[in-house]
């Protein structure tokens, strides 16, 4: 039946359209009946029958998987192929979270959030309060973002305590304004990011909506931390650096400083220029990188010393113990963090297998053969040497958060853009990995999870499926670019012999 219903639709890829629609078919069978298990689904006071939300919710799918696959198919003339179908999952993905949380009247959806309830949206309010002197309070923020938060601070009345200020009509009008303008501008720069090479502006529309309903982009808006502000600026970079166009590339230098001056990261991204650009132009983006992360240090405070001081306190605190009001010594967790280092502890507590200080020196020594290939590399694939570098954003900090995850919007579209120029299958693998890190999953309670539920922050089913799809993601194009400098080596050492 479900043959002839989509028989009428163009499907290239017609092997992982199936494969793919088996396996979310039973992901979502199982995953509902978890749902309706532990949030039982009432009308009224009655308590509705597992076997009528079943065959309702199965008949739902089948029709929500029709129209979206004749949706995406109408995108483009090109029909139902790889990028089509990392559409489809995603979009399908998002529909079954969205209804499972309205069964379970929300539930199911709070549990990809932050455990604490009532510390929503604090991340901007908590910043916004540290007024002029940020760093004497601990803050791990570089001194331009702290700017921008002591003035926002200045329209909320910090005499009362931080959740009344949140709660408070000011603090909620400030927020709602600055994720508007913010993701109004995130939105914009994806659009002309993708229309360097796709001009369908119902494609980028789509596009962008599954961006917001990713986990990365939910947790990151639940928190409201500026990263958002690093991943606008972070993009502009990575579109406009290699551009012809001089003004274009010092504009690209001057958001690279901007990124690195709200997160410190993204000045990795730098590496990309030490072969691409002149010595000169290369100097003069290190002396505006370096201008403008310094200067609002007068405004501030403080120094680059107690910046970092900060910052190896905070890695400290996110790598070990708390203690709760209760006066309770317990384990911060690891189901907010998806750097490798936490995966390592993660791993290391469940199975009792000590791979934590391996972990860290393989850290070490993958960081520093990507460093040197990104920077001195320069046939090596623009998609490649920006995905690196993005993981190692992501992967190899102290510490890492879910929103961090956001970066890699940037990989996607830059992967979308080459897909779309080439449409080879061989990128298969980098959708199912993407598709892994931003889909939305129920974190229902699993056995093997039990071990971590004494945390601060329990480990999840979302953070394993992201931090290993990381993982995976950066071992499969790290490998992939050894393998690619290594070939090249050889043949300028035969061609220098010969």
């Amino acid at each position: 039946m479900s043959k002839i219903m989509f028989s009428s639709i163009s499907i290239q890829n017609k092997k992982g359209f199936w494969i793919g629609l088996w396996v979310f078919s039973t992901y979502f069978i199982f995953f509902l009946l978890q749902a309706v298990h532990n949030y039982p689904v009432k009308i009224a006071k009655q308590i509705v029958s597992i076997q009528v939300i079943v065959g309702t919710s199965v008949f739902l799918f089948i029709c929500i998987t029709y129209l979206l696959v004749r949706y995406i198919s109408g995108i483009n003339s090109k029909g139902i192929g790889t990028k089509e179908l990392f559409y489809l999952f995603m979009s399908l993905g998002i529909a079954s979270f969205l209804y499972f949380a309205i069964l379970s009247r929300g539930y199911t959806f709070l549990t990809v959030l932050h455990t604490d309830p009532k510390d929503i949206f604090m991340d901007f309010i908590n910043s916004a309060g540290v007024g002029s002197n940020p760093y004497e309070k601990g803050v791990i923020y570089p001194p331009l973002v702290n700017v921008f938060y002591v003035s926002i601070g200045r329209f909320l009345d910090f005499s009362q305590c931080a959740t009344d200020v949140r709660n408070s009509q000011m603090g909620l009008l400030l927020y709602t304004f600055y994720n508007f303008f913010a993701l109004s501008i995130l939105y914009r720069q994806v659009k002309q990011f993708r229309s360097t090479v796709n001009l369908n502006e119902t494609e980028h529309t789509f596009l962008f909506v599954l961006m917001i309903f990713s986990i990365p982009m939910l947790y990151l808006i639940e928190r409201g931390n500026s990263v958002l502000l690093a991943l606008i600026a972070t993009m502009y970079f990575v579109q406009h650096y290699s551009s012809g166009n001089k003004v274009c590339r010092y504009k690209a230098y001057l958001a690279l400083a901007v990124a690195g001056s709200i997160k410190i990261a993204p000045f990795i991204l730098g590496a990309v220029l030490i072969r691409k650009v002149s010595f000169k132009e290369l100097i003069y983006a290190a002396g505006i990188c370096l201008g403008v992360f310094l200067l609002p240090f007068i405004v501030t405070h403080g120094s680059p010393l107690d910046l970092l001081h900060n910052i190896m306190d905070a890695t400290k605190l996110f790598q070990g113990k708390i203690l709760t009001s209760d006066g309770q010594c317990i384990s911060l967790g690891y189901g907010v963090f998806v750097n490798s280092y936490n995966f390592y502890q993660a791993f290391e507590r469940l199975t009792a297998i000590h791979i934590t200080g391996v972990g860290r020196w393989l850290d070490i020594i993958g960081f520093i053969t990507t460093s040197v290939i990104v920077s001195f590399n320069n046939r090596l694939d623009e998609y490649y040497k920006i995905t690196l570098l993005i993981l190692l954003i992501i992967l190899f900090p102290g510490f890492s958060n879910i929103y961090n995850l956001v970066y890699i919007f940037i990989p996607l579209i830059l992967l979308l853009n080459k897909y779309d120029s080439e449409a080879d299958m061989k990128y298969g693998i980098f959708f199912i990995l993407l598709l892994f890190i931003f889909i939305p999953v129920y974190n229902m309670p699993m056995d093997w999870l039990s071990v971590y539920v004494s945390d601060k922050y329990p480990l999840t089913i979302s953070t394993v499926m992201e931090s290993v799809s990381c993982i995976i993601l950066f071992l499969y194009v790290y490998i992939q670019s050894i393998t690619i400098t290594y070939k090249q080596f050889k043949w300028k050492f035969k061609k220098n012999i010969s």
